[in-house]
C-alpha cells in the first residue's frame, strides 16, 4: 500500500506572496482608469519585479514539495490537483476576454473605430489567442505564437508546463546532479530558441 505524503505549506511566505499578487495586479491597471498619483508611484511602475518575487517563492514551495512525490500515481495526483486549482479561473477569464473582444470588434466595425487604437478587425487574432490560452501553450514560443487572450495568463501556462516537466524529472531520476544538469541544458535550449520570451 502506497503512503501519501502531505504537501507542505509555508504559512510564513503567504503574506509576501499576497503582497506580490496585489502589486502585480496594480501594475496591470490601465493608465486612463487609475489615479495619476497611484499609476506613477515608483513601486507601481516597478511592479513587474513582483512577478519574479512571486515565481521564486512559488518555485521554492513547489520544489520543496517535489520531495513528497515518489511514484507515478503521486505525480499524476499532484498534476491533477494543480490543474483543478488553476484551470477553472483561467478558462473563465479567457472566455470573458474573448466575449469582450468580440463586442469590441463589433463596435469597431459599426462606426466606433475612433474609440480604438487599431486600424482593422482583430477578432481572428483574438480567437487564436483564446485557443492558445485555454490549451496552455501561450507561454512558450515552442508551443504558441502569443502571450494569450488575457496577457497575464501566460504565467499559468508557464506554471503548468513547469509542474509537468519538473515533476516528470523527479519521477524519472532521483539523482540531484542529473536533475541539475538536465534543467541547465533545457533552460539553455529554451533561451537560445526563443525570440522575446520563454517558459
Amino acid at each position: 500500500m502506497e503512503i501519501t505524503k502531505k504537501i507542505r505549506r509555508f504559512d510564513q511566505l503567504d503574506g509576501l506572496r499576497g503582497i506580490s499578487c496585489i502589486m502585480v495586479l496594480i501594475y496591470h491597471l490601465e493608465k486612463h482608469y487609475t489615479p495619476e498619483f497611484i499609476y506613477n508611484f515608483f513601486l507601481v511602475r516597478e511592479g513587474y519585479v513582483f512577478v519574479d518575487v512571486f515565481f521564486v517563492i512559488s518555485g521554492f514551495v513547489i520544489a520543496h514539495n517535489y520531495n513528497s512525490i515518489s511514484s507515478l500515481n503521486q505525480y499524476l495526483n499532484f498534476i491533477k490537483k494543480r490543474f483543478k486549482r488553476l484551470y477553472p479561473l483561467l478558462f473563465f477569464s479567457a472566455c470573458f476576454y474573448l466575449i469582450f473582444y468580440i463586442f469590441r470588434d463589433f463596435l469597431f466595425k459599426n462606426g466606433y473605430e475612433f474609440l480604438f487604437n487599431f486600424n482593422e478587425s482583430q477578432i481572428s487574432n483574438d480567437i487564436r489567442d483564446f485557443f492558445e490560452t485555454i490549451l496552455l501553450t501561450n507561454s512558450s514560443p515552442l508551443l504558441g505564437t502569443s502571450i494569450g487572450v488575457n496577457s497575464p495568463s501566460w504565467s499559468i501556462s508557464a506554471e503548468m508546463i513547469c509542474y509537468i516537466f519538473f515533476g516528470a524529472l523527479t519521477i524519472i531520476n532521483k539523482k540531484p546532479i542529473v536533475k541539475f544538469f538536465t534543467i541547465i541544458i533545457c533552460v539553455f535550449i529554451l533561451i537560445n530558441i526563443s525570440d522575446s520570451y520563454s517558459v
